[in-house]
């Protein structure tokens, strides 16, 4: 069986494939297109695959999260308890900067006028107190279908605590408009506070069109008869029929694999603790890997005011990448991003039309990057003198040289990264210099030891296929499907029969589409209980591993002192209750590698900050061969930079492994 793993950037798309049987595994790496099906089909085609060979396609896309941040989703009605039409605007009431008196909220992804109410009340006890009258459903459905709806949140009162009304809303919907798009919040998010329900169940709802129509078309488009099964926020995959019906749930679907393919190779490596820096095309993303393990959480917001409620894991993104354009912002400083250039126009050195200075014209002018690198076997053909081109206004605003001003966008890009990876660990208590920095994207094995050097960190890490590594993280992906609810009891022995029963109701469901599934070799079950002290407004996540009130009271309260420093001895209260199934799947072994040679010699001399730099092709590169920078080790889509004071040395799994004074 071949798995074939593909991952859409803003820029790239990238393919790698591996054969179960042959142990091969083979890559391409085609520019992203309009219509992501046409990039598909040009990577399957660069990878010389039939897909009629392919037994498991693996797919990490961006389409849900370039849908909520480009404004480009579905008309989208939102159906409401009476009373609660405006819960989208009021919001949580806080601002991103509390002193900023001209900040301005984001306008809802639901216009005013598509937010309608019905007369219902659910206690939330979960009695249902009055049911919505049919009619009335119907005339707000009718309304909504007349004012262009294509999809229809719905959100109700307490819903969580019984779904009963919200049920006969998409009945009637379903009846009366069978091809209208229905999200209910009681599937879609089945847990108390009613702005991040309404707000996730309308971002499913905005996002599921478009989506559900690329998920039908996806098989046939490519002429696939296999299973297509796609990568989710939380690091899990589900199949077709199961994402379309919760794009939500793919917001963070791109950045997802490569942590998944960085803690594998942390296993295979023996290092147990890093932080991984995947710079694409378009963004950075960065992630902390603790003991072999990502960190996770529930809540995320692509932009402020827009706050989505899905398992993910803790992937922190900025706007940093290859294409990213540098410009003089609003105070006349500097800037490089948010806003990219992406695959059209392209960076300027790209010679497909693009004029602007980005990220990769700053390290062609810089020699990180040569005119005629390795990148012309994945059919890139770089040109200096319109890098030039493209800097040159900058550099005439600052009155600086081209190169000087190169090295202002290249320390700047460096420092935006190195900000992302102090907020995730510095700024939670994480200490960086305990880890490694695991760098990969097409980017960023240009960047990592700079930007380790300005957290302090000494070892850098860049894997086997960097450029397409996030794809590579896809093969070996296991199935994960969770189901949650509000429970809000008393943390003693009558609450924790009631958890009992909900958590056997959450597993039998959580694990009921995976029973069957062929490549599950085995279905874990995870359990988190949410827990607070009575009287709090937000709670803690702690694994449940046992029903036991005071070793879970124990564990909750070293969590509470962990995140506050205190523990107060109060009473306990179990919030929500989030059980996860996993389905094992196989993965490839990590890569052994038996190439290149002992003394390899330079392939090429290149000009660099650190002065004369030699060139080597890092397929000429042995294991256990020692590089002392400067140097610059190519491939075919990506080029690492090893420092006058840093050394590197290529280890068993083809890793580079770098290491600073």
């Amino acid at each position: 069986m071949k798995r074939v793993g593909i991952d859409i950037g803003g820029t790239f798309t990238d393919l790698v494939w591996f054969d179960d049987a042959s142990q091969q595994v083979g890559k391409a790496k085609t520019l992203s297109t309009k219509d992501p099906l046409d990039g598909l089909a040009a990577a399957i085609a660069a990878a010389e695959l039939d897909p009629a060979d392919i037994g498991l396609f693996l797919h990490a896309t961006t389409i849900v999260t370039n849908l909520v941040l480009e404004r480009k989703g579905a008309v989208v009605g939102l159906i409401s308890t009476r009373g609660f039409r405006d819960l989208l605007e009021i919001g949580s009431g806080l601002k991103p900067n509390p002193y900023d008196v001209q900040w301005s909220p984001v306008e809802p992804l639901v216009p005013r006028w598509l937010r309608l109410e019905v007369g219902e009340r659910t206690l939330a006890t979960g009695e249902i107190l009055a049911a919505p009258d049919r009619d009335e459903i119907a005339a707000v459905l009718d309304d909504l279908v007349a004012q262009g709806c294509d999809a229809v949140a719905i959100c109700l009162l307490n819903a969580y605590a019984n779904p009963e009304n919200e049920l006969l809303v998409e009945a009637v919907a379903r009846e009366r408009h069978p091809r209208l798009r229905v999200s209910r919040s009681s599937e879609i998010d089945p847990r108390m506070r009613e702005y991040a329900r309404a707000s996730t169940t309308v971002v499913n709802a905005y996002a599921l069109p478009a989506f559900s129509s690329y998920a039908e078309r996806l098989r046939d488009g490519l002429g696939l008869d296999t299973e297509v099964r796609f990568m989710q926020s939380s690091g899990g995959v589900v199949g077709v029929d199961e994402a379309a019906k919760a794009p939500v749930n793919l917001v963070y679907s791109g950045p997802a694999g490569g942590v998944l393919g960085a803690r594998r190779l942390g296993r295979a490596a023996g290092v147990p603790h890093l932080i991984t820096l995947d710079v694409g095309g378009t963004s950075s993303d960065v992630c902390v890997i603790r003991d072999e393990e990502a960190g996770d959480r529930d809540e995320l917001e692509l932009e402020f005011g827009v706050p989505i409620r899905t398992q993910t894991l803790d992937i922190s993104a900025i706007g940093a990448g290859g294409g990213s354009i540098a410009h003089v912002d609003a105070g006349g400083a500097l800037a490089v991003g948010p806003e990219s250039a992406r695959s059209t126009p392209g960076p300027a050195s790209y010679g497909l039309g693009g004029t602007r200075p980005t990220v990769t014209d700053a390290n062609l002018v810089l020699g990180l990057l040569r005119e005629d690198s390795l990148l012309g076997r994945s059919g890139i053909r770089l040109d200096r003198s319109k890098a030039i081109a493209a800097l040159e206004p900058l550099a005439a605003h600052f009155g600086l040289s081209v190169i000087e001003t190169a090295h202002g966008v290249y320390r700047t890009v460096n420092a935006n990264m190195a900000q992302a990876i102090r907020e995730i660990t510095v700024f939670q208590g994480i200490d960086p210099r305990e880890h490694a920095l695991v760098a990969f994207g097409g980017c960023g094995p240009q960047h990592a030891v700079e930007v380790a050097r300005d957290v302090g960190m000494r070892d850098v890490i860049v894997p086997w296929m960097p450029s397409v590594f996030s794809a590579l993280g896809l093969l070996g992906a296991s199935l994960a499907k969770s189901e949650s609810r509000t429970l809000l009891v008393p943390l003693d022995e009558d609450g924790l029969a009631s958890a009992a029963a909900v958590l056997e109701e959450l597993e039998a469901r959580a694990s009921a589409s995976l029973q069957d599934d062929p490549v599950v070799e085995e279905i874990v079950i995870t359990k988190v209980a949410y827990l607070r002290y009575v009287g709090q407004s937000h709670e803690l996540p702690v694994p449940l591993t046992t029903l036991d009130a005071e070793a879970i009271r124990t564990a909750f309260e070293d969590a509470h002192e962990h995140r506050y420093s205190t523990r107060l001895g109060d009473p306990v209260e179990l919030v929500d209750l989030r059980v996860t199934a996993i389905g094992v799947v196989a993965e490839p072994p990590p890569p052994v590698w038996t190439g290149g040679r002992a003394d390899p010699a330079p392939v090429a001399m290149a000009e660099t900050a650190d002065g004369p730099t030699p060139v080597f092709d890092r397929d000429d590169l042995a294991a256990g061969v020692v590089l002392v920078g400067p140097a610059l080790i190519e491939e075919a889509d990506s080029t690492t930079f090893v420092p006058t004071d840093a050394e590197a040395v290529i280890d068993e799994h083809a890793n580079i492994r770098i290491t600073l004074p």
